[in-house]
Order: C-alpha cells, then sequence, then structure tokens
C-alpha cells in the first residue's frame, strides 16, 4: 500500500470520488463536450481538398496548407449564456449549427491569392474563401445574374432548400476590372432572441468567392458582452501585476540577499527551470506547423520563420529564467519562516519515498480540485442563475501533430509558475510580513484567483475568481502548508493537464484518443520508482513515510562510546567523569533512532555565560535532511537553560559548503568565528 495514515486514505478516497464526480457531471458543465470529433481529421481535410480543386480550375500541388481547429467563439458565448449549457449542446448537435469547424488555409508564399475552406465536425463545407487582389480581371455581372449564380451555388454545390430561407439586403462593390457582390440570407424558422441563422454568398465577377454559413448575434449583446470583458481584463491585469511581478520582485531581493551572504547555492533553481525550459520548446515546436495561420503573404517567407523560430526560443527562455529566481529566492524566503524543514518536499533520507507519497497526494488533490468545479458550476449555473463557459485551447489540443503535449504544456507550465508566485513566494511573503496564516492564504490566494479573470468568460464576469478563491484557501493553501508545494505543483498540472485528456478522450479519433491516454499514463509515470521500491523493500518503505525517522535527545552515558567512534574531526572529547557521567564542560545533543546515534553536534563551555560549538555532525543517510539545523538549535536551547548567552562556532569560512550551512542557520561572521545572532 502507497498509504499509512487515516488522512492519506481520506485524501485518496476523495480524490477518487472527485474524478468520478468529474466524469458525471462534464456534460452539463463543459460546454465542449458536444464536441464529436468522430470525423477523423484526415477525413476532413481531404473533403476540404476535394471540394477546393472541384470548384476550382488550378493545380494545389504548388501551395502550403494548413489544417486548424476552431470555435465561432461569440456565437458560441451567446447561446451558452441565452440558453445554458445543457440546452446549448443539444441545440448544436439536432441542428448542426456552425460553432466548431475545421479550416484549411491554401497559400503560396508572396502570392496574394489564397484559399480558406471551413468543414464542420461531421464533415458538411459550411465556409469558403477566395482572397483575389483587387486588380484581378472579372466579369460585369447585374445584382441579379450574381444573384442566379449565388441561388444555384447553394441549391447544387451546398445542399441548401432555400424555401425556408428569407433574402436579406445585398451589397454591391465596383472593383477595377470586374464587379462583386454579396447576398445574404436568413433562415424563416430561427428563433432566439435577435439572433439570425445566415448564408452568405461572395461574388467575384462571375465566380463564388465567398461562402458562409453563420449565426448573427445581436447587436445588444455585441456590446454588452465587449464592455463586461473589459472589466474583466482591468481586474486580470493588475491582479496579474500585481501577484507575478510581486513575487519576482520578493524572490530577486530574497536571492541576491542570500547571494551576498554566501547562503545560497545558485544550482538549486536550475532544475525546475530546465524543466520548463524543455517542456515550452516542446510545446513550441509542436505548435509550429500552425503558424501558417498568421503568415501575411505580402512577408518575406524565410523571415517569418526565422523570426518564429527566434521566438520558439525567447518565449521558452523567458519562461524559464523567471522560474530559476522564483524557486531559489523562494527557497530562501521559506528559511526563514520555515527554518527546520524544505516546504517544497520533506527532507528524508529515502527520497524516492518522500517523492512518491507528496506526487501522489498531488494526484489526488488534482481530483479534489475537478469535483470542486464541476460541482461549483452545476450549483452556480443551476442554483444562481450564472454563467462560464470552461472552454480551452481546442486549437492546440486537437491540431498539432503531438497533442499530448499541448495537454500536459497546459499543465506543468502554470502548476509550476503559478505555484511558485501564490503559494511559496505569496504566501511565505505574507507570513514574514504579518504573521497571520489566515490572511497569507486569503491574500496571495485572491490575487491569483482573480489573474484568471480576463481570460474566462463569466456572468457575472467575477465568477472565475470567486471559484479560484476557495480552493486557494481550501485546497491548494492548505495543501501547501501540510504537504509542501510539490503536492500542489502536481495537484495544479493533473487539473489542467486532464481537461485537455478528457476532451482528447471523448473526441472518437483513434490518434487523439491514444493521446488523451498518453496524457494520463505520463501523469503517472514518476509514481514508477515508488512503487517498484515500495514492491521490492517494503519494510523500508514504510520506515520511510514515517514523519520522523530520528529524534533529538540529550547524550547519556550509554552513547558516549558511539559518539566517540563518529569521526569527529579536530573535536575532541575527555572521557567519562568516574566512567559514569558527561563531562561537566560539555554539552551534547544527539540523533538517535532507537539507541543507534545517527548524529551529534557538541558545545565546549568556556565560561559561565560562553560556549563553543566544537561539531555538529549527521551520519551521510540523514544529509541535507535539516538535521543539522535541528541539532544546533536543540543545543543552543539547552545551553541557554544552563544560562549561556553566548554561543560562537569556529568554522571554516573559507569553504563554501561550510559557510553557506552556518549562515543558513542565521549566523553571522566576526572576523573567522561565526556567532549566534540574537
Amino acid at each position: 500500500m502507497l498509504l499509512r495514515s487515516h488522512l492519506d486514505r481520506l485524501i485518496t478516497l476523495m480524490g477518487i470520488a472527485g474524478f468520478i464526480i468529474a466524469l458525471i457531471l462534464t456534460p452539463y458543465v463543459f460546454p465542449s463536450a458536444t464536441i464529436d470529433l468522430s470525423v477523423p481529421r484526415q477525413t476532413i481535410y481531404k473533403t476540404a481538398q476535394t471540394y477546393l480543386e472541384t470548384n476550382n480550375s488550378q493545380d494545389f500541388s504548388q501551395y502550403q496548407s494548413i489544417q486548424s481547429f476552431r470555435e465561432a467563439w461569440t456565437p458560441s458565448v451567446y447561446l451558452q449564456q441565452t440558453l445554458g449549457i445543457s440546452e446549448t449542446n443539444r441545440l448544436i448537435k439536432e441542428k448542426n449549427l456552425p460553432i466548431y469547424y475545421w479550416g484549411t488555409r491554401w497559400f503560396k508564399p508572396s502570392q496574394q491569392e489564397e484559399f480558406y475552406v471551413s468543414v464542420s465536425t461531421d464533415g458538411d463545407i459550411i465556409g469558403y474563401s477566395h482572397t483575389l487582389p483587387e486588380a484581378t480581371p472579372g466579369a460585369e455581372l447585374s445584382l441579379a445574374e450574381a444573384q442566379t449564380i449565388a441561388e444555384t451555388y447553394l441549391k447544387d454545390i451546398e445542399g441548401w432548400n432555400l424555401t425556408n430561407w428569407e433574402p436579406l439586403d445585398n451589397s454591391t462593390i465596383q472593383r477595377p476590372n470586374r464587379t462583386d457582390h454579396t447576398l445574404q440570407w436568413k433562415q424563416k424558422d430561427w428563433s432566439l432572441e435577435d439572433s439570425e441563422l445566415r448564408l452568405t454568398v461572395g461574388i467575384q465577377g462571375d465566380k463564388i468567392g465567398y461562402y458562409s454559413y453563420w449565426l448573427k448575434i445581436p447587436e445588444a449583446f455585441g456590446r454588452k458582452y465587449r464592455e463586461t470583458r473589459n472589466i474583466a481584463r482591468f481586474f486580470d491585469k493588475n491582479t496579474t501585476s500585481v501577484l507575478v511581478n510581486g513575487a519576482l520582485i520578493v524572490a530577486g531581493l530574497c536571492y541576491l540577499i542570500a547571494l551576498a551572504r554566501g547562503q545560497l547555492n545558485w544550482r538549486s533553481g536550475l532544475t525546475p527551470a530546465l524543466i520548463v525550459l524543455g517542456v515550452s520548446l516542446l510545446a513550441q515546436w509542436n505548435t509550429l506547423p500552425l503558424a501558417k495561420n498568421y503568415y501575411s503573404t505580402t512577408q518575406n517567407y524565410a523571415l517569418f520563420w526565422t523570426q518564429e523560430i527566434f521566438d520558439t526560443f525567447y518565449i521558452a527562455v523567458t519562461r524559464a529564467v523567471p522560474i530559476y529566481f522564483l524557486w531559489a529566492g523562494g527557497q530562501q524566503l521559506a528559511k526563514r519562516i520555515w527554518p527546520q524543514k524544505d516546504v517544497i518536499l520533506p527532507r528524508h533520507p529515502n527520497r524516492v519515498a518522500t517523492f512518491t507519497q507528496a506526487y501522489w497526494r498531488g494526484i489526488m488533490l488534482g481530483g479534489l480540485n475537478m469535483a470542486y468545479v464541476s460541482l461549483f458550476y452545476l450549483i452556480a449555473i443551476h442554483g444562481f442563475k450564472t454563467w462560464s463557459p470552461m472552454a480551452i485551447n481546442y486549437n492546440d489540443l486537437f491540431s498539432t501533430p503531438l497533442p499530448f503535449i499541448s495537454s500536459l504544456r497546459s499543465g506543468i507550465l502554470p502548476g509550476i509558475g503559478e505555484e511558485l508566485e501564490a503559494r511559496l513566494v505569496g504566501i511565505g511573503a505574507v507570513l514574514l510580513l504579518l504573521r497571520y496564516r489566515w490572511l497569507a492564504l486569503i491574500i496571495p490566494g485572491g490575487l491569483w484567483a482573480f489573474a484568471h479573470v480576463g481570460n474566462y468568460v463569466t456572468e457575472p464576469f467575477y465568477l472565475r475568481g470567486i471559484e479560484l478563491w476557495l480552493p486557494a484557501i481550501f485546497l491548494y493553501g492548505v495543501f501547501f502548508l501540510r504537504f509542501g508545494l510539490l503536492t500542489t505543483i502536481v495537484g495544479h498540472c493533473v487539473y489542467n493537464s486532464l481537461l485537455g485528456a478528457m476532451f482528447l478522450i471523448k473526441s472518437q479519433d483513434v490518434y487523439l484518443v491514444c493521446s488523451g491516454l498518453l496524457v494520463i499514463g505520463l501523469l503517472l509515470l514518476p509514481l514508477l520508482p515508488g512503487l517498484w521500491q515500495r514492491w521490492q523493500h517494503p519494510q523500508a518503505w514504510y520506515e520511510a513515510l514515517k514523519e520522523d525517522p530520528l529524534q533529538l535527545l540529550p547524550a547519556i552515558p550509554e552513547d558516549y562510546d558511539q559518539i566517540l567512534a563518529l569521526p569527529l574531526g579536530a573535536a575532541s572529547l575527555p572521557a567519562l567523569v568516574d566512567g559514569t557521567s558527561l563531562p561537566a564542560d560539555y554539552e551534547i545533543i544527539c540523533l538517535k533512532s532507537g539507541n543507534t546515534v545517527n548524529g551529534v553536534s557538541i558545545a565546549h563551555i568556556e565560561s559561565k555565560t560562553a560556549a563553543t560549538i566544537q561539531r555538529v555532525y549527521v551520519a551521510p543517510p540523514y544529509r541535507r535532511c535539516y538535521y543539522g539545523s535541528r541539532l544546533i538549535d536543540g543545543l543552543v536551547q539547552r545551553l541557554k537553560q544552563r544560562g549561556i548567552y553566548e554561543v560562537s562556532a569556529i568554522a571554516n569560512v573559507t569553504n563554501p559548503r561550510e559557510k553557506r550551512f552556518w549562515t543558513n542557520q542565521n549566523w553571522k561572521t566576526i572576523r573567522t568565528v561565526l556567532q549566534a545572532t540574537p
């Protein structure tokens, strides 16, 4: 079993239940649950290509193409807010509304003429565009002649029965060498407030230049939507600025102070920074083919790709560098608040076991968060008539060559970055300044929550902030203080990544389904070393999961032989007094596991008020686990009980490791003597 404590068993049961609840409630709170990708994207591409070649007499073998998944965002928002998510999902399926579709672009570098075909997820053509230079020659048709061509196209090519469509006002534009017309129809039996289902056909000369099946939303809704988004972006921009810039400033100051004092190991932030760098590069390279969507044919094609490749590296580096300082500086901040523990991952001789336990708790935290979000929006939508489309970046998820990378990227990058900002540095800074845990949970949690309102459309606009503020306090904040940062990073990563994996698995496309399963497998992969160790050495595993395998105790005569056998270097101890008592002018604290001494700190009493720490020793298996700090603190406390208030330690301050150890205990150097600060 991974679990030894009742608390871990409870967390596991709640986490597993959370995953089940999220799966059940998904169709009721996620509008994208209606996306049907049973028609493979390769089939969609061939449909678009066949349509293009059938309706144009050009050779498209010399054209470049790019396919991407799209959502008609504003109409989608309008439907969901007007009808609710469940009714919107039903209507999209029944009416085949043009909300989700595949778009394919064909172009030649430095040539203005290009083509674009939109295909619905069930394989119907819902859009076509042929971009031509204005000076391209063509026919000079009347509006009536153009309307005949458009109606024939809609009936014979697109299969529309126009008896159910009402003609609207048309427009004509006179080009230098041709006449272009735009004609529109609206569906007669569509009745949803002031919205309209429309067909639009553009005639370039005597050719079809444009076709679209689309939903026109009311102008009043569009205006209100933009006003609401402006307010949301105001809160998003300012809270993000305070959280991100504030965390970087605090972490940067802690980094520089620690560097000046010799407390810092500059390598400490490299690992997470390199992880972020690697994931960013993979994610950028995975989306690089989609850059063709944004290529302007007036650009130099070689320079365009040079810029894209440079941006790939630039974005990855600018993401990784702040992580380095947040991690390294955040650790130094944490040492001031929690001097005898590592709040990123609890230190223990068996790092594999503690990592596995923290990682497992993080997975269960992800399940708890998924259930919470699903229940929150179910209650908010049906009980309080609020609304939020819990959407993700479908284009990156469905259109990239390796969809699983997009899903993992959406989990790993925010999981590391936001947890460092809001939890390690945010909670740490407020605790250092204000000393109250409840404020340390509320303030950075609120900033983190409202830093998300600009990227998510909700009604009211602050709903996303409320939704995130609660888990920031009672889930991520509490888990951070109790179990450490790794658990919350994993929980954050699992939640975000599984949102994408869930839609991949539901897509009905074999490749996408396999990608979603791969995401789940990769999220579980870090558990394997611990599970293997648990299977190979079960007793050692159980011992490793104990909160503290060593006890801090004053030395007794029975420990003396073991203490003398330790490699104490220059420290020398006299024999026991009368063979039974410890020397009166020494104070000795031991780290013991049962009757075995695994560490010791020794101080020589120089006078009634002064003592010198001669040696601090921890056995190799227990080093780097904060036992040295505990030994020093325990020894100083014992000396204070004897009335000694001046404690010094003679150490080799030219040794960077030794000096770093002592300065991290907040001791200061006086000449060549390290002395405890008052």
